[in-house]
């Protein structure tokens, strides 16, 4: 019976609820999806990452463009 619903493009899953997609290819779909939010996940953490180390990079700027005229008024 299975191969007649295959034939017509149905399928019975493991609970036995009639699906219009191939199991191994829900399957694969799911696999797929979840790596893609992996993906989004370490990408919004590597951006969180990225921005931390900008604004520390813009701090220590600062103090060095500050102790730059320091060090310039000391000369005169």
């Amino acid at each position: 019976m299975a191969a007649n619903l295959a034939k017509a493009g149905l399928y019975v899953d493991d609970f036995n609820k009639l699906r219009i997609l191939d199991p191994s290819i829900a399957q694969s779909t799911q696999e797929f999806k979840d790596e893609c939010a992996d993906f989004i996940n370490k990408t919004e953490e590597f951006q969180s990452v990225t921005q931390t180390v900008m604004e520390l990079f813009e701090t220590i700027s600062a103090k060095v463009e500050k102790m730059k005229i320091k060090v310039r008024c000391w000369n005169f």
